[in-house]
């Protein structure tokens, strides 16, 4: 006997449109996420390192230090979560904005529950990559985190000049390629002093963006920097990278 419910939804699926979260194709009306999806989401839970935000069974940072306190992500830069932050970088999705800073706004709840944010910023672009793109994704993501979490929202850095794309430097260049990138945002006339500021990007992979514009802002005279992204590429495992036998 045919499932009456499930030949409903299918049904009202094709009447009022419902997209995934992740993937922005069309899903089940009852669902957030489609089948495909729903497979291919690989969170960091357990026992983390704040250092890097990764599970400390995988992390490998070895308790390097940097200028902002803490990271956390939901997801690792994987599967459907990576999908979606590919997506957000070439076309502004509602869906997927939406679903990704309900999942950072979740994390943030979570892993820093107990403290108080002052001022929630972004990792900014440069103004022509930001034209030519037409919009900031960070920013997006940080102001639906900052409207939900009732943090004021402000745009507490500028990038100043261009740089090579990180993704395509090798992770001992990627530091040097952004010295001196970003500024603080005078113009904002917001006093950061003794301020605790949490700082919103899309992917943290090495962490050298996040490093660079929390120093900006501990410079400025911050109290602390907390990040959050919405992925974290998780580190290589050094049997990854073995041949096979």
């Amino acid at each position: 006997m045919p499932n009456f419910k499930k030949i409903c939804d299918t049904v009202l699926s094709f009447v009022f449109t419902k997209r995934c979260r992740y993937c922005h194709s069309v899903c089940n009306i009852t669902d957030e996420i489609c089948e495909t999806c729903a497979g291919e989401i690989l969170e960091i839970q357990g026992d983390i390192c704040y250092r890097c935000g990764c599970e400390k069974t995988v992390c490998n940072c070895k308790g390097k230090s940097h200028f902002y306190e803490s990271v956390c992500a939901p997801f690792y830069y994987d599967g459907a979560p990576k999908k979606a932050v590919i997506m957000l970088k070439h076309k502004q999705i509602d869906t997927i904005i939406q679903g990704l800073a309900a999942d950072m706004v979740r994390c943030v709840d979570s892993r820093y529950s107990h403290l108080y944010f002052d001022y929630c910023t972004f990792v900014p672009m440069h103004p022509d990559d930001e034209k030519a793109r037409g919009y900031n994704q960070a920013k997006i993501l940080a102001k639906n985190i900052s409207d939900e979490l009732d943090i004021p929202f402000f745009q507490l850095i500028n990038k100043d000049y261009k740089t090579s794309s990180q993704h395509k430097l090798p992770e001992n260049m990627r530091y040097g390629n952004l010295s001196g990138a970003f500024s603080f945002n005078a113009l904002c006339g917001t006093d950061v002093t003794d301020m605790r500021i949490l700082l919103c990007d899309d992917i943290k992979t090495t962490g050298a963006t996040l490093d660079e514009c929390a120093k900006v802002l501990l410079f400025a005279g911050a109290a602390e920097v907390r990040c959050v992204s919405a992925c974290i590429t998780k580190p290589q495992n050094k049997d990854d990278t073995k041949p096979k036998q």
